[in-house]
């Protein structure tokens, strides 16, 4: 949003963080401390100069874990420019960002420009007792985890370009914050839900299809995603989620899911109508790629599945997943072109080997420097 509240000082009065983006000079971030006699004259700014980059998106969050509320802005480029996260460390903001962070140098920087389209306060994904940061690159979601011990190397590899997503809530009742994305596609959309805490991985535990919506015009689901609170009153945390309608004209629609302990199980068992009929493992996309690539799978039924890849030789070169168990359904994993060791594979023919149960399927992919 353009627009966040937060505490930057000391007082107990709300403060003001808003984004002006079209000024003369360039696009400006203005912070407004609340006082008594509240007054229209900023207390801190930031200029873009020469409208190198625009504000993708501004907010508060205690990055460096010093108890006081920090500003981050998301710089994105959307031209042949590299994007950027910047960080102005609270509670006394400088001229210039304190920290920087940019997009991974190890992965090829024609998507450079994508980093930081979106930029986000996620919650605590981890369970150590601070929010993180949720920031996009190129077709995948990078999590940064805040605390006293952060840096500019993101801990988490999302396997989505997510049009929106954010903190979900305690969406299954283990009192730890879960992350919500939504893919947001023409005709089509998906929206996956990461069940957090101390275990938090980067394998999604539910996803609602197009297919489990009723039968309505609907497009771009997961257009834009958000808890709901405890919605409902039941004492969980809830999430809702909007799409278009494919009628030009016709409203959308907002979607309230109801939060559970055995969400994850009980949406799997209540939708059979919509489940893999049989263990199909397809082409990673994209295909030949040079940064990461998405392996998706479909289980009829529940499995403990794990997943490999090799090189041309038969050599393991990296485990994505070790006898996970995984509900019947769609499910994606992603693999980021680094071998067990964390150095980037060379290029060339590897092979990725998905187990599930007593089935395997085996197929060839194509990494290129």
């Amino acid at each position: 949003p353009d627009v966040n509240i937060g505490f930057a000082d000391a007082d107990s009065l709300g403060d003001i963080l808003t984004l002006l983006h079209n000024t003369p000079g360039g696009p400006t971030a203005l912070l407004y401390l609340s006082q008594p006699t509240f007054d229209k004259i900023p207390d801190w700014a930031y200029k873009i100069e020469d409208n190198s980059h625009i504000f993708s998106s501004v907010g508060f969050i205690d990055f460096d874990g010093d108890n006081n509320l920090d500003i981050y802005l998301g710089m994105w480029a959307d031209l042949d420019v590299e994007g950027y996260v910047y960080l102005f460390l609270g509670p006394s903001f400088g001229a210039n960002p304190d920290m920087v962070i940019g997009y991974p140098v190890e992965h090829d920087s024609l998507s450079a420009e994508s980093f930081a389209a979106r930029v986000n306060d996620i919650g605590d994904f981890d369970g150590d007792g601070w929010d993180d940061l949720g920031v996009s690159f190129a077709a995948y979601t990078l999590i940064y985890r805040c605390g006293q011990e952060a840096d500019t190397v993101f801990d988490y590899w999302l396997p989505g370009n997510y049009k929106s997503f954010a903190s979900a809530g305690d969406i299954d009742g283990d009192g730890y914050n879960d992350f919500l994305g939504g893919h947001a596609r023409v005709m089509d959309g998906v929206v996956d839900l990461y069940l957090g805490g101390p275990d938090a991985d980067t394998l999604f535990d539910l996803s609602i299809y197009r297919s489990s919506l009723p039968p309505l015009f609907l497009i771009d689901i997961g257009y834009h995603v958000t808890a709901a609170g405890d919605f409902n009153g039941d004492g969980i945390d809830d999430f809702m989620f909007s799409c278009h309608n494919f009628v030009h004209g016709n409203p959308g629609d907002v979607f309230v899911v109801k939060g559970s302990k055995g969400i994850v199980t009980a949406v799997s068992d209540e939708s059979h109508a919509t489940m893999p009929l049989s263990f199909i493992v397809g082409q990673n996309y994209p295909n030949p790629f040079n940064l990461s690539t998405t392996i998706e799978f479909d289980l009829p039924v529940r499995h403990n599945v794990t997943a490999t890849i090799y090189n041309v030789l038969g050599q393991q070169v990296k485990q994505l997943l070790i006898a996970r168990s995984l509900p019947a359904g769609t499910h994606r994993v992603m693999w980021d072109g680094r071998i067990a060791d964390g150095s980037v594979a060379p290029s060339g023919v590897y092979l990725y080997r998905i187990i599930a149960g007593d089935q395997e399927s085996v197929e060839k992919m194509v990494l290129l420097k």
